[in-house]
């Protein structure tokens, strides 16, 4: 591996966060990308269901087994599969003149690489290109994230549900709502704003409902948790 490719060996972004619930989720993506048959992986589902925060753990897990490491790509702002490719390769070693896409192909073509493709529901034929680089360098594997499937014969698809919520019957023991994914996620978060954040009885009841009304949505879940410095359960 020359100097240049572990320059670059990893760019994926650090978390502000501790990763929370998902566990099965987890162990059932990383299955399927570690059996060697898949190598695109689409992690389909709603905005605020927690696609890129998930990607961004599985990645994590997941780079240490490829040798030439884990390049992470936002394509949120992006419109053309051709800014796509452009975008990859600020992260690889772009060079003027060159056609974007076989460059793209001869640089990774002899690597071992995971390349995690971030919000790209809104890139129409990538899932085209995807399919034509994947046939060309046989060792890479794409994590993607997008609100719809990328449509290629390639493609494996998980799709993420919003986190488990929950019940909201009044009898529901407090210790029973606080080992939910969505009532772990909103603590965790609301002890950031608020260190001495200790829910009652009571307010476990109200949190369970707050959970049923959010929809058990990640995002939804943090916003709410990230005003405790404003507001309380009560």
């Amino acid at each position: 591996m020359s100097e240049t490719q572990t320059e670059f060996r990893s760019s994926l972004p650090v978390s502000p966060d501790h990763f929370v619930g998902r566990a099965g989720d987890l162990r059932a993506a990383l299955a399927q990308l570690q059996n060697g048959n898949e190598r695109l992986l689409t992690l389909t589902g709603p905005g605020g269901v927690g696609k890129t925060r998930f990607a961004l753990e599985l990645a994590r897990r997941l780079e240490p087994r490829f040798v030439d490491g884990a390049t992470w790509v936002d394509c949120a702002d992006l419109k053309t599969p051709l800014e796509g490719v452009r975008r990859t390769l600020e992260g690889l070693a772009e060079q003027a003149g060159v056609n974007p896409v076989r460059q793209l192909e001869q640089v990774l073509r002899d690597q071992e690489r995971l390349i995690v493709l971030d919000n790209l529901e809104q890139i129409r034929g990538m899932g085209k290109l995807l399919e034509s680089l994947l046939g060309v360098c046989p060792t890479v594997t794409i994590l993607a994230t997008s609100r719809s499937p990328l449509r290629s014969p390639f493609e494996r698809r998980y799709p993420l549900l919003p986190l488990e919520c929950p019940p909201c019957e009044a009898q529901t023991p407090p210790n029973v709502i606080f080992q939910t994914e969505a009532a772990q996620l909103f603590l965790e978060r609301a002890v950031r704003v608020e260190p001495h954040f200790s829910p009652s009885e009571q307010e476990a009841q109200l949190l369970a409902h707050l959970c049923a009304l959010l929809d058990g949505l990640p995002l939804a879940l943090e916003l709410a948790a990230s005003q405790m410095g404003n507001y309380s359960l009560r």
